[in-house]
């Protein structure tokens, strides 16, 4: 009776870990052209220390922004390309150093059968995921004349579920 209940459980865990996708950054900056009317690119100066500042040393989307603000891209702020004849950005569509957090994710299953006579088998399993409930925020708006720039502002910007817990038992007879 003992080795029915204590033995016999099987443990599954299954670990997914993926650094984060490159990003770019957008402009409402048309080209003046009929030709070549659309979305541009923004004009840059450099593609490194684009992620914003933290305060502690950790990500706080209440506080924290997630790019530096518009002002870092001094190029780019007001009309973009007033005084110039360049009418198209000089940014590569994402910048490699520029990248969504990390994405993090554990499941864990456990389950046992339980034999009943010969005929009736009854199956338990329990399983999580997101085991460690992980937080993935998202990049907020990365459009530079947006007045939200970089600014985490609703739910949406949560990439991830927190845990979740299941259990199940079948009865076979």
């Amino acid at each position: 009776m003992a080795s029915n209940l204590l033995g016999n459980w099987r443990l599954t865990y299954a670990a997914y870990y993926a650094s984060g996708q490159p990003l770019g950054l957008g402009t409402s900056v048309g080209t003046p052209s009929v030709l070549f009317a659309g979305g541009n690119r923004p004009l840059i100066s450099s593609y490194d220390n684009w992620r914003g500042a933290t305060a502690d040393g950790s990500f706080d989307p209440s506080v924290d922004s997630f790019a530096q603000p518009a002002s870092f891209f001094p190029a780019q702020v007001g009309a973009q390309f007033a005084g110039t004849t360049q009418y198209f950005g000089n940014q590569t569509r994402y910048n490699p150093k520029f990248r969504q957090f990390w994405n993090k994710n554990e499941i864990v299953s456990i389950n046992k059968g339980f034999q009943f006579g010969e005929k009736a088998k009854l199956d338990l399993r329990a399983e999580a995921f997101n085991v460690f409930n992980r937080v993935r925020f998202g990049t907020g708006n990365l459009q530079l004349q947006s007045s939200t720039f970089g600014r985490l502002t609703s739910s949406g910007d949560l990439l991830n579920s927190p845990r979740q817990l299941q259990l199940a038992l079948k009865l076979t007879f």
